[in-house]
């Protein structure tokens, strides 16, 4: 009964504590709270398959078992398990068939847990208030400028919205009742300020799919609610409280400048490109998909050039931004309607409890329906669902929701029938939970701990005012780091940017550390077979591309540089660097002849974007390199009119990094006819990033002209 006991207080600790986790020591400090989670997981579920073997009280044997989403749960669970054994990349399947056994794994642990009423309401009690500071903290945060570097509680802004519906929906739903049944004023005004802070909170995550989230959650209140006539007094104060720290907050919602924005440049213009790859993906795979976890493996092949143009588009699709069309690319259409059958129960046995509960339970019951009515509308646009620390909200409110329906009352509980599991059943099931956490939990949280202490080492490295003996040893010990990682099995999230950083710290030691030539070419061969092993592995990747061109050149391997350049161009005819190597590579080799095909890649890319600058100047590069020099001098006085018109529009903000550019192109432009105004240009440049290769190239280029000028 001791270590029963002390499994469920345990279990209930590391979730209470899941709201405040983060950590500077990990390379993703979200990813601490994806590890608690399946942590809880992991002793909640051992305690309830010990209280099982002790022939506890068995929530699955009731009469009703079969209406709880119990049976969902399991196939669920079985059929993403199944889905390995044709997955296009195993080890990937494996690791979210874990993640997807601890997650029900923790929906059973918390019904477990939750059927004692007095530990429900103290776990509860200690979650809103750690759940309030998390929010607090969120909406400070997400206050700042959209693209501002800060602290991150989760791995995107959005998934901020998705693991607060259930907190909120909870929240007015007990601010509701508090009003029906004329509690203290200091209980009431307390509830609904705690539902304010997590409207706020899901408010600054400024997606417009928020506010859609937010009217299902009030819609599923209003449906529930046995205290309509309060509906009149206690929402609209919500609302107006609401609207008060939209009004003052420091920035005005991102959200309504989406909103004004045109489909093609908005954020659901890029789901759009989104939802397509995903489509196309599920047409090629219509039986049983590409696997568990198989939709980041393959998303690269199904993006059109097109798409990589988007202001919001991302270099890597991961998600489909679309849960159901996720579901049915990786398991199917068999997974989909698992996948909707778990849905439809879990919201069937909310407002069950919500309809047939009595007092504390009714009120849970309206919450719990009303945040996963929330959740499931905002995860048709959104990648809330895809990731652990918002699923892990969600199975826990399962959990609950299943120890509400056992009939939890003011009195107590009522009681069920006692049933013995057979002790060799719950064996087997703990050593696979367990095994299940090595995969999914302990062993990737390892390598993301190694994986950020590589990159700790390799910024040291970095580091040009450090001794030059000290660099190269922490680069030695990055490189080492790297390696334990990638030589982990089961590695999760830090496999493939340790590969890259691997790639990226043995190019730096070859390129600034290397005492004789050879080791240079040993580091840059050893880069070489890392990011082509990297490319076999996820060849969506298309930085991969990029940077084995890049390391192909400075081998002297010009015709490999120049097929991994076009190989990367032809995919995303945005990428500026590829086009940079692109030249580089056929000035040393002579296919100066390859050049008019780069072209043809970035006038694709000029066709979606007419007005960037970055493209218009490598095109004048890419036009001079091909003997066009007269449509090279038109593009020329082009870029000049551009720039000067940014740098006018932009007015007299010295300081602002992002008028860099400008000014480096604008000297390209008239360093031919203007020689001294393209030299100040550089110098004031120079004097706010001493760094920027650009403006030394055009100072070196006109020191040069000026020699040869008699």
């Amino acid at each position: 009964m001791i270590l029963y006991r002390g499994l469920l207080f345990l279990g209930l600790a590391i979730l209470v504590a899941v709201p405040l986790a983060y950590s500077r020591r990990t390379y993703e400090p979200a990813y601490l709270k994806t590890f608690l989670f399946q942590a809880s997981a992991i002793a909640l579920f051992l305690g309830y398959l010990l209280a099982q073997a002790r022939s506890a009280q068995d929530f699955l044997c009731r009469p009703r078992w079969t209406r709880s989403p119990a049976t969902p749960m399991v196939a669920w669970l079985a059929w993403n398990l199944a889905s390995a054994a044709w997955a296009i990349s195993p080890p990937r399947a494996l690791e979210r068939a874990s993640d997807i056994a601890l997650l029900v794994f923790l929906g059973f642990g918390c019904a477990n847990a939750f059927r004692d009423a007095r530990l429900l309401r103290r776990s509860l009690w200690v979650l809103g208030g750690t759940l309030s500071i998390a929010a607090v903290f969120a909406i400070w945060l997400y206050s700042q400028a959209y693209e501002q570097f800060l602290p991150a509680l989760f791995s995107n802004r959005e998934l901020a919205a998705n693991f607060f519906y259930l907190p909120a929906g909870l929240a007015l739903s007990a601010a509701l009742t508090a009003w029906s049944e004329k509690s203290s004023h200091i209980r009431r005004l307390g509830f609904l300020a705690l539902a304010v802070l997590f409207l706020a909170a899901i408010e600054r995550t400024q997606t417009a799919a928020a506010f859609g989230g937010m009217a299902l959650l009030v819609a599923g209140l209003a449906f529930t609610t046995s205290a309509r006539r309060h509906l009149w007094l206690a929402l609209p104060a919500a609302f107006i409280a609401f609207l008060a720290l939209v009004r003052f907050s420091p920035l005005w919602s991102y959200t309504l400048g989406d909103l004004r924005t045109p489909l093609e440049e908005s954020t659901i213009g890029v789901r759009v490109g989104f939802w397509k790859a995903a489509a196309d993906m599920a047409h090629d795979h219509p039986l049983a998909g590409v696997g568990a976890g198989g939709f980041g493996s393959l998303a690269g092949r199904y993006r059109t050039p097109e798409s990589f143009g988007h202001p919001r588009a991302t270099p890597v699709l991961e998600h489909a931004h679309c849960f159901p069309l996720e579901v049915l690319t990786e398991t199917g259409p068999v997974g989909l309607l698992l996948a909707v059958w778990l849905g439809i129960s879990l919201l069937a046995l909310s407002l069950g409890v919500a309809e047939a509960g009595t007092g504390y339970a009714r009120m849970m019951g309206r919450g719990i329906l009303a945040g996963l009515l929330a959740l499931f509308g905002h995860s048709l646009v959104g990648v809330g669902l895809s990731y652990v620390e918002v699923q892990g909200m969600l199975w826990a409110a399962a959990g609950l929701a299943m120890a509400l329906s056992l009939g939890i009352e003011k009195g107590g509980m009522q009681q069920s029938e006692k049933t013995r599991s057979p002790r060799l059943v719950a064996a087997l099931l703990g050593v696979l939970v367990l095994g299940c956490g090595w995969v999914s939990a302990w062993r990737p949280l390892e390598a993301q701990m190694w994986l950020s202490r590589g990159i700790q080492n390799q910024e040291a490295a970095s580091d040009g005012g450090r001794p030059h003996s000290e660099r190269r040893e922490s680069a030695a010990s990055a490189i080492e780091d790297f390696q334990r990682v990638l030589g982990l099995a089961m590695p999760g999230r830090a496999g493939v940017p340790a590969a890259l950083h691997l790639a990226a710290t043995l190019d730096l030691r070859a390129s600034t550390l290397a005492s004789s030539p050879e080791e240079r070419r040993l580091d840059w061969e050893a880069a070489r077979r890392v990011q082509k092993t990297l490319l076999e592995e996820r060849p969506e990747y298309g930085v991969v591309l990029r940077t084995l061109a890049q390391v192909s050149f400075k081998l002297g391997k010009d015709e490999d540089a120049l097929r991994a350049a076009e190989a990367q161009l032809t995919r995303n005819p945005f990428d500026l660097p590829s086009y940079e190597v692109w030249m580089l590579a056929a000035r040393t080799s002579g296919r100066t002849d390859s050049l008019p095909r780069a072209l043809g890649h970035l006038q694709q890319a000029r066709a979606r974007r007419p007005d960037d600058l970055d493209l218009l100047y490598v095109e004048t590069r890419l036009l001079d390199g091909s003997g066009m020099t007269e449509e090279a001098r038109r593009r020329l006085k082009e870029l000049e009119r551009a720039c000067r018109a940014r740098l006018q529009q932009a007015g007299v903000r010295p300081e602002d990094r992002s008028l860099f550019k400008p000014r480096v192109y604008l000297a390209t432009a008239v360093m031919r006819d203007r020689p001294e105004e393209a030299r100040q240009l550089c110098l004031f440049v120079l004097s706010l990033n001493p760094n920027q290769p650009e403006a030394r190239w055009i100072l070196q280029e006109l020191d040069r002209i000026e020699a040869q000028s008699p």
